[in-house]
């Protein structure tokens, strides 16, 4: 089990992101979550046991409590504790790596208070936070396609190349708007199951 306190991966990245953009500061949360990708790679990060286990690597303590409803995630940041709390089993399966990586965005917000560079004013933190997190995904999930789109051009009829083609873009193009729109997605799914007799 790491020991989460005494990583300095995040406070590392927060303070090569302020270096980098100290002139024109703060960077667009895509240009933050394109960075924040660049830096730490993806690979473990797409999906929501990954992403845990990533965390706790970086310094971050994940643990899972009942919560509120209408409060999908919590995050803490203490010196140099950083906690983030989920719901038991992360919560709705549509949404959770976005709440985690929104409850994460958070937290960097925290450690660029501490640098002395805040991301801008508290009431638009929620908001920049969605955005940081479906920017991540949404980078995820284009890079992940590129693999789609290499087998897909290895199709050697060219009918056959042309529908794996458009089957690959369908999906992403699918999977992209998923990511931007995960919340209202969340909404209609939490009706949905709401509605089913118990």
């Amino acid at each position: 089990m790491p020991d989460t306190a005494q990583s300095s991966a995040l406070p590392a990245f927060c303070a090569a992101v302020v270096n980098r953009h100290s002139s024109a500061w703060p960077p667009a949360e895509n240009q933050l979550a394109q960075e924040f990708l660049a830096h730490f790679g993806i690979a473990r990060l797409g999906f929501y046991d990954g992403l845990v286990r990533w965390c706790g690597e970086v310094g971050v303590d994940v643990s899972t409590m009942e919560l509120p409803r209408d409060l999908r995630g919590a995050n803490f940041w203490h010196e140099t504790n950083m906690s983030i709390v989920m719901p038991v089993n992360g919560g709705c399966f549509i949404s959770r790596e976005h709440t985690l990586l929104h409850e994460l965005r958070e937290l960097l917000e925290w450690e660029f208070e501490h640098l002395g560079h805040s991301l801008g004013h508290v009431d638009t933190r929620e908001s920049r936070s969605e955005q940081f997190a479906a920017c991540v995904r949404m980078a995820m999930v284009v890079e992940s396609s590129k693999d789609l789109f290499k087998m897909a051009s290895d199709v050697r009829d060219p009918f056959g190349r042309v529908c794996a083609y458009g089957l690959v873009g369908a999906v992403t193009a699918v999977l992209v708007l998923g990511c931007a729109g995960v919340r209202q997605l969340e909404i209609h799914f939490d009706a949905q199951h709401r509605k089913r007799p118990t």
